[in-house]
């Protein structure tokens, strides 16, 4: 099986992650991004969707977690867990743990949005949590704002200081067989990268 084309399209619905945009669907069912998003920026990532490949990607945040924390994919997913221990990060290279969540789907391959694997092999243990790195952080097409977001209410202008660069992360995670959409944004205030959610394809 060749992971690169879904790793590119991984890629391409990561950047179209970032930029928020509010595509509805149409046609065929939209796919679920299922993220725990960070209480300051909750409510500008929830209901966002974007269309790739004739297919639609909704992104929910079904759970938020505290700005600066860690987060990872609860239950979201039945086959894997995703862990974004990096709330901060100096760098653009973000450190990820997954595990298997049922020993009949080992967890067989880790990859980059580029297609690189960062690991191969099989892992059945359910309660294993292995780090894989690293997942490179690559600029967003715009910024996803905080719940302070302003506008100016005689200008309509957005008030400065209100959005930072937002970055992206993330891959695909394979088990026996299902493929595994993950992806991970993090903003960049204060000369750090910091997370604001955590997402996994709904299966």
């Amino acid at each position: 099986m060749k992971l690169f084309p879904h790793s590119r399209k991984a890629a391409t619905i990561l950047a179209a992650a970032g930029a928020a945009l509010l595509i509805s669907a149409s046609g065929a069912a939209a796919k679920d991004m299922e993220c725990r998003c960070s209480d300051k920026h909750n409510k500008y990532i929830d209901g966002t969707s974007t269309k790739v490949d004739g297919t639609t990607y909704k992104f929910k945040c079904k759970k938020t977690f505290s700005y600066g924390k860690d987060t990872n994919t609860d239950d979201y997913n039945k086959y894997v867990k995703a862990y974004w221990n990096e709330s901060t990060s100096s760098d653009k290279s973000i450190g990820l743990k997954i595990r298997p969540r049922k020993s009949s789907e080992c967890l067989n391959g880790v990859y980059d949005d580029n297609g690189k694997a960062l690991w191969q092999g099989a892992n059945c243990n359910t309660s294993d949590e292995k780090k894989y790195s690293s997942l490179t952080l690559r600029r967003a097409a715009s910024d996803i704002p905080t719940n302070d977001f302003k506008v100016d209410p005689n200008t309509g202008q957005v008030l400065s200081g209100q959005r930072n660069p937002t970055y992206s992360a993330g891959g695909a995670a394979t088990t026996t067989t299902k493929r595994n959409i993950l992806t991970a944004l993090y903003e960049l205030k204060d000369s750090q990268y910091r997370l604001i959610a955590g997402c996994i394809e709904d299966k």
